[in-house]
């Protein structure tokens, strides 16, 4: 059982952590040249860089930027390319981030380079690199982003991994053996994904995916939930902490479902043979079969909602 002292320093605790993941964002960016004081009024210089790369025998695409917003879409031709493009503050030429397009062993490396580590300019980029992958490369896609955005859509690939500190992560449609996305304080989207396997996390921010398929793991410390499925996977382990979760499954599913919170209602439009009922007090709970099917469903949140809906 979770009391009020307890609930209150999960709160706190969830704050702390999103103000210094911001904090230390904005500290990286800034020291970096990336810290935006407004572009209104300020001068700026044009920036259009390309590279390409041949794909042959790699087996990871790695992408990794510091403000910049990642762009990944499925390119015509056999090399990848990468295009960085936008304005930047008026400063020197330091001043702004280079790109870089290498090869390492197996790994193709594409990255954005500054001269100068610690500078105070530019003050502001509206940047973008996009990545254009080639239709026959079917391995593993890797991006990373202190304070941009990630969109990767249009393609199949062996497995994709998104990290971001703080900056929103947008999929879809895409198809993977294994997706794997993680923001400390931004949004995730997926519009469309099938994966055999999916990781979807956020500490402060809403989780909104679908139609997805294949067993999945959601969870987000502070934010809502809100999943719907194309195909019944064997298992789906949703949480949040203080957050509405809500999971759409198909009309004609079977599974086991055990949902609980501490503090919040449980509604399941499914007719369910129901082994546990509890509600009221500190604990809310409904544990019980749909269908007579053998697949998993656990939905658990701490303060907030939860939703079973067809």
């Amino acid at each position: 059982m979770v009391g009020k002292n307890t609930l209150t320093r999960i709160v706190i605790v969830t704050a702390v952590v999103a103000v210094v993941s911001l904090g230390i964002a904005a500290l990286i960016a800034f020291l970096d040249g990336g810290f935006d004081q407004g572009q209104a009024g300020r001068m700026g210089r044009s920036v259009d860089e390309r590279k390409t790369l041949p794909l042959d025998a790699i087996e990871l695409l790695s992408i990794s930027s510091v403000r910049e917003d990642v762009q990944v879409v499925e390119g015509s031709s056999a090399d990848v390319e990468a295009w960085l493009h936008g304005t930047v503050g008026a400063g020197g030429r330091d001043d702004a981030p280079r790109l870089s397009v290498a090869r390492n062993g197996s790994t193709a490396e594409i990255a954005l380079q500054r001269e100068r580590r610690f500078g105070l300019g530019p003050f502001w980029n509206n940047l973008v690199l996009e990545v254009r992958v080639p239709k026959g490369y079917a391995n593993r896609l890797s991006v990373k982003t202190v304070s941009g955005s990630i969109d990767v859509a249009g393609h199949l690939y062996g497995g994709v991994s998104l990290i971001a500190t703080s900056g929103e992560l947008r999929v879809g449609p895409v198809k993977t053996a294994e997706l794997d996305m993680h923001t400390t304080s931004g949004s995730i989207r997926i519009e469309e994904a099938a994966a055999q396997k999916a990781t979807i996390s956020s500490v402060s921010g809403n989780v909104d995916a679908g139609p997805l398929s294949g067993d999945t793991t959601l969870h987000t410390t502070s934010g809502n939930v809100r999943a719907a499925f194309s195909a019944m996977p064997a298992r789906i382990d949703a949480s949040t902490n203080s957050g509405t979760l809500t999971l759409r499954l198909p009309a004609a599913a079977g599974f086991s479902l055990d949902a609980r919170s501490t503090s919040g209602d449980i509604s399941c439009k499914f007719p369910i043979t129901i082994a546990e009922s509890q509600t009221g007090g500190a604990r809310h709970a409904l544990h019980g079969v749909v269908q007579a099917g053998s697949n998993t469903v656990l939905a658990h949140t701490v303060s907030g909602n939860i939703r079973i809906e067809r």
